[in-house]
């Protein structure tokens, strides 16, 4: 069976990556603060926008749009998948084919991203989360709208970081981190 997060070893891993993304998030903030000589590099590790420029922007845009089209036209086999695995094979799903092509549109949204900003932990799991509360597994509304409400978290992130300790720059992947590794372990205590 596939792996849920509903389950004890599921909600284990959950809180173990939570507590480990905050403490790795606070062991980047410490170091970024004392070394001043790689902050760039720092800035990216700890997920940073203050680097963004055209270059990034140039990367961005066509494997964000080629990710982004690919994972929609998935979307309604997707959606098939929720009536389980036997269900969506008899109605011609290849199941094999669906996840190697979400792969390879994940890998495109999520390479691109983070070569442009770095890693910002805790965005693709906090948007759909909070999405599906509203509107269930449906796909077809839960990529897009994720993608839109992570990148509001990631802009609201990057302003609050800017705004707290001026003119010095938290990365917004700090931010995150601090925000979602709360965010996980209360979602594991929840549906324990």
């Amino acid at each position: 069976g596939a792996w849920s997060p509903n389950t004890a070893q599921g909600r284990l891993v959950l809180a173990g990556v939570a507590v480990a993304a905050l403490c790795a998030a606070l062991t980047r903030l410490t170091v970024i603060l004392v070394e001043a000589q790689a902050q760039s590099v720092l800035n990216w590790l700890a997920g940073s926008l203050a680097n963004v420029g055209a270059a990034q922007v140039q990367l961005l845009w066509p494997c964000t749009l080629i990710g982004g089209v690919w994972a929609l036209w998935c979307a309604p086999r997707l959606n098939l998948i929720n009536l389980g695995e036997d269900a969506a094979r008899s109605l011609g799903v290849g199941i094999a084919s669906l996840r190697l092509q979400v792969f390879v549109a994940s890998l495109l949204l999520v390479g691109a991203s983070v070569c442009a900003v770095g890693p910002i932990g805790f965005v693709g799991l906090i948007a759909p989360n909070i999405i599906r509360q509203f509107l269930g597994n449906d796909y077809r509304w839960l990529i897009p709208l994720s993608a839109a409400l992570g990148a509001v978290i990631v802009l609201g992130a990057d302003l609050l970081s800017r705004a707290v300790a001026f003119p010095v720059e938290t990365p917004a992947g700090v931010v995150t981190a601090l925000i979602g590794a709360p965010f996980f372990l209360f979602l594991a205590r929840r549906t324990l």
